[in-house]
């Protein structure tokens, strides 16, 4: 059973490109997030 639709490339990343990049975009900035907190506690 596929949790995903047989897809290609074009069609994949056209139909959810948007989630994509919203989800690359939380991941920096919560990245970011975490670098500061460290640096707050490892000074």
């Amino acid at each position: 059973q596929k949790l995903v639709p047989a897809l290609t490339d074009y069609q994949w990343y056209t139909g959810y490109a948007d989630v994509i990049d919203k989800l690359v975009t939380k991941c920096w900035q919560e990245e970011a997030y975490a670098e500061v907190q460290l640096r707050k506690v490892t000074r």
